[in-house]
């Protein structure tokens, strides 16, 4: 099995021996400058380097090596990962094949898995915890006190389901989303150990740097976030694919024998190059350029989208679409599923919020820009039917409060009765909230208060009050009106 810490540079040196000697350094430069007693100052933003290899089977072999600086307040006696492919395990209880959805997703009744081989941290082996629902999460005993850095390298073999959901291979692609050990989220007790949930999106995570590298059969062409450069092996037989990026919350790749590719440019900052990887799609030169046009007008209305590059993926995929860092997963090539993809950029990618226990936060701002998008191009015929249909969608759930429904868009995803109503809440009602805003607030005070969020969050983790905030700081008073949805008392 290929290891990353054996990849060697010119020198003959190992990537994780290098990488341990210039914390080391920057450690003690710290020290020197800021004195002993004190944390030292932010450094080192969390590192992924990712090699894997997949030979076209059913198995991918992982070696991962992580960069992690505490940068909290609080020595750390652990460094905790989520292995989200547990959840797709025969058995497990909180799986994504929930009653039909077995059948729907899974009709093969091929799960799959995620086993840890080895962990190491600043090169020592260490003994480590499989924990958490379902065994999802990676827990490796270790003392890192306030702003120490650790090197961790971890072994795995994933075993892919066979299935069209996020992780798994399918007739016409291989889905690997959630493959990789990705740090937990820390929170007010501790590394958080959310269980997986079998809708919505059980994901909360920081950003951080990627640099990640696929061999594989030549004959697949492989999709993922970031800029992507290609090898081929001496016989052609096979291929390396790599790709990096810094700042996203999650890494992405999919690959596909079949895939066909598109690219553009967005005018925006120096240039955005987008990428349109798809099976079928009678009309691929259209759907890019829709891919470009929605990233030109949110960044002109909210801030200018950060990456060099865009990737856009219509595949086998159960779900309308699901957002990652700089890529967007599509079940078929759909104007508002692309639009509402691409919308997450902003409202999950650059803007990170918790997606757990307030969903309505990202949810709702991406629903309600896929249809403020048609209103940026002129179409107010498009951005009133899409608001009527929210409407119409939200008030039969409101309905139902005979069998528990609330409207209560403060409340995590398991709190929720059935995905229908965690959609009609979070989506629907979520851009109706953001309508009503925009009408009492006029659009300028309303587009400023949306950029004002991004500009304050950047890459960090919003909370409710951080929006809230934004909006209250360019229309005072309404804040009441975001808490009387939010808490459900609009009915």
């Amino acid at each position: 099995m290929k290891n990353t810490s054996a990849v060697k540079n010119k020198s003959g040196v190992s990537l994780s021996l290098l990488l341990l000697g210039l914390v080391l350094a920057l450690l003690v430069l710290s020290i020197v400058l800021f004195g002993c007693n004190k944390p030292s100052p932010t450094l080192i933003e969390t590192y992924y380097e990712i090699d894997l290899s997949y030979d076209g089977g059913n198995v991918v072999e992982l070696a991962e090596t992580v960069v992690y600086q505490n940068n909290t307040n609080t020595p750390l006696t652990s460094i905790a990962f989520r292995l989200y492919p547990n959840a797709f395990k025969e058995g497990a209880s909180a799986s994504p094949f929930v009653g039909d959805a077995l059948n729907q997703y899974n009709s093969a009744g091929k799960f799959g898995g995620i086993e840890v081989l080895s962990v190491k941290i600043n090169r020592l082996n260490l003994d480590f915890v499989i924990c958490g629902t379902d065994n999802t999460v990676l827990e490796v005993p270790f003392d890192l006190q306030c702003g120490d850095t650790a090197v961790v390298d971890i072994e795995c073999v994933i075993t892919l389901p066979h299935d069209n959901h996020r992780l798994g291979k399918n007739q016409s692609a291989i889905n690997l989303t959630g493959f990789y050990p990705v740090l937990c989220t820390l929170g007010e007790n501790g590394w958080r150990k959310d269980d997986y949930h079998h809708f919505g999106d059980p994901f909360v995570h920081d950003t951080a740097s990627y640099s990640v590298s696929i061999s594989h059969p030549a004959e697949y062409v492989v999709a993922g976030s970031g800029q992507k450069t290609e090898v081929p092996s001496k016989d052609d037989s096979s291929k390396q694919t790599s790709f990096y990026i810094e700042h996203i919350r999650d890494f992405a790749l999919v690959l596909s024998k079949d895939f066909k590719l598109a690219s553009a440019s967005a005018k925006i900052g120096q240039g955005v190059n987008v990428d349109y990887y798809y099976t079928e799609d009678s009309s691929p030169d259209t759907t890019i350029a829709l891919a470009v046009d929605a990233l030109e007008e949110f960044s002109k209305a909210f801030g200018d989208y950060p990456h060099p590059s865009y990737t856009l993926v219509c595949t086998d995929f159960v779900a309308g679409g699901m957002e990652y860092g700089a890529l967007s997963l599509v079940g078929r090539p759909d104007l508002d599923a692309i639009v509402h993809e691409t919308a997450h950029q902003w409202w999950c990618g650059i803007v990170g919020s918790d997606q757990i226990s307030a969903p309505w936060m990202d949810e709702g701002l991406a629903e309600f820009s896929s249809a403020y998008y048609h209103r940026l191009k002129g179409d107010e015929t498009g951005y009133n039917k899409r608001l009527r249909v929210a409407r119409t969608e939200y008030a039969k759930w409101s309905k139902l409060s005979s069998v528990g429904f609330d409207g209560v868009m403060n409340k995590p995803i398991y709190n929720f009765l059935t995905e229908g109503e965690y959609v009609a809440v979070t989506y629907r009602k979520g851009a109706v909230l953001f309508d009503t805003l925009l009408q009492i607030m006029g659009e300028d005070a309303f587009l400023s208060a949306l950029r004002d969020y991004v500009a304050e969050n950047t890459f960090a983790m919003a909370s409710q009050k951080d929006l809230i905030d934004a909006f209250e700081g360019r229309h005072a008073g309404i804040s009441n009106v975001i808490s009387s949805f939010v808490e459900g008392k609009d009915k």
